[in-house]
């Protein structure tokens, strides 16, 4: 519901000839006013009141003795907008700590606002105001808000919702995603690919996907990406023609880049289902990944833009420089996360690895391969054909069987942890291993590797294989996915 603001003095706006100036003038400081206490713990009284005399200070200053000076309008306009910023966040949170997330929201559409085309369209209400506003209410801001009712529910009553997959498995409608990895690793191929079967509606591992809006937000420039989704449409053979798949850079942590984005998004796109922001450091603006403060600025945005379409983030980043099991920057940002991915270069290929995953089981590791594409028609200035590349998953899934097999037994209850560990070391190595590197791989105790490795056998889960190791010519003893799950 929204109320309507009398955010200008004048009865005759906005017919008024110098109504855009002064239109402009009010968005550019109401805006700028807001950014600024963006920045503070809390606002209260003595900050509006000064804003307010620093507007009747300028309205005596430009008095000049018969009437105002000419450029006042504008300068009124300017100096009302700072004015009913601070007012609007004063009566929101009362005095209060400041809510990020809501200001963060807000801040978005007030930046939308202001970089529209001008009409006579008072600012957007902060979020906490407006559920307990009368949609009949008109509201000046010179008045009090209304006092909000705080409810508790009930465990009992609380709704329960079925996962709704974008990609089954892997990347749920509505969360907070990422990929991270090294250089080179195939970040952008695979959250392209992703980008692309849903945009399509392509199947994901003989799994149906629903078409859906897709927002790619390339950080790391537009030809690299237009390069590698005709790529895709080669390899796949699906073509991206009228596909909702739209590409746009913008700096995540400023927040008038962010308001013309969304401005931009409902204009032409409608609603996303997923957005992908290309890589992190590209798109995080001018803070310091290390700082829990910038981390959870750029946070607080990728919540903002989730909360107003309902959406799946999708960040694509870069492992820690140390430490390559983990992406890097702020850990702020992996507490934030719903779900986790790392993808690695292997002997084989690559490999996805679920770090992290919320509200669902690990999927096990997946092993993918980056396949070169020639692309039709574009060749160099020497006449070799361009390429690029597409990415092709390897494995086969696993996931009904393992499902299937479970409470089989009781030892299979008992093991399933463990059971799941040995099938993901398993995945990683289709020729088979022994039972001594699955144990070690797997973490497990010599006699929880020996009653996973069995129970398995005995749900025909994994098969006997021979390993061989090195240069000996003798093969050992070993495990191996078995053949049906291939």
């Amino acid at each position: 519901m929204t109320a309507t603001l009398h955010y200008c003095d004048s009865q005759a706006f906005p017919a008024e000839p110098d109504f855009l100036h002064r239109e402009t003038a009010y968005r550019q400081a109401f805006l700028e006013a807001a950014q600024e206490a963006a920045h503070w713990p809390t606002i209260d009284d003595d900050t509006v009141n000064e804003a307010d005399r620093d507007r009747l200070a300028a309205k005596d200053a430009a008095w000049i003795g018969d009437g105002y000076a000419p450029d006042y309008a504008v300068e009124a306009a300017r100096t009302r907008g700072r004015r009913h910023a601070f007012a609007e966040i004063e009566w929101a949170f009362r005095g209060k700590p400041i809510e990020q997330d809501a200001l963060g929201h807000w801040l978005m559409k007030v930046a939308g606002w202001a970089s529209a085309d001008v009409s006579a369209k008072p600012p957007p209400r902060i979020e906490v105001m407006t559920a307990e506003i009368p949609q009949s209410a008109t509201v000046s801001l010179t008045q009090s808000p209304p006092k909000r009712r705080s409810r508790l529910t009930r465990a009992d009553q609380l709704e329960i919702k079925a996962p709704d997959w974008l990609l089954y498995g892997i990347l749920e409608r509505d969360t907070f995603a990422q990929i991270f990895g090294d250089p080179g690793s195939g970040k952008t191929f695979l959250a392209l690919d992703w980008a692309c079967r849903i945009a399509t509606g392509t199947a994901w591992r003989g799994r149906e996907v629903k078409a859906n809006p897709v927002i790619y937000v390339a950080g790391e420039g537009q030809q690299g990406i237009a390069r590698r989704a005709l790529a895709w449409q080669v390899q796949h053979e699906v073509t991206l023609t009228d596909a909702p798949l739209f590409s746009r850079a913008v700096a995540m942590t400023d927040v008038t880049a962010l308001g013309n984005f969304v401005a931009a998004v409902n204009a032409e796109s409608g609603p996303p289902a997923l957005i992908v922001i290309d890589t992190l450091a590209r798109c995080f603006g001018g803070g310091d990944e290390n700082s829990t403060q910038d981390m959870s600025q750029f946070i607080t945005a990728c919540d903002a833009l989730r909360t107003a379409w309902g959406c799946t983030v999708l960040i694509v980043h870069h492992t820690g420089h140390a430490d390559k099991t983990r992406a890097r920057g702020a850990i702020a940002m992996t507490a934030a996360l719903d779900a986790e991915y790392r993808l690695s270069k292997t002997e084989s290929g690559l490999t996805l690895t679920a770090t992290k995953m919320k509200d669902a089981e690990l999927p096990l590791p997946l092993n993918l391969e980056l396949v070169t594409v020639d692309l039709p028609g574009m060749f160099d200035e020497f006449d070799n054909p361009v390429t690029s590349a597409a990415l092709e998953v390897t494995d086969a899934d696993l996931s009904a069987l393992i499902a299937s097999a479970k409470g089989k037994s009781r030892a299979a209850i008992r093991n399933e942890d463990h059971r799941q560990n040995v099938l993901r070391v398993l995945a990683n190595h289709p020729e088979g291993e022994t039972r001594r590197f699955i144990r070690d791989a797997a973490g497990l105790q010599t006699t929880r590797a020996n009653e996973a490795i069995n129970s398995l056998l005995a749900d025909g889960l994994i098969e006997s294989a021979h390993v061989i190791k090195g240069n000996r010519n003798t093969p050992l003893e070993g495990f191996k996915i078995a053949t049906l799950a291939g």
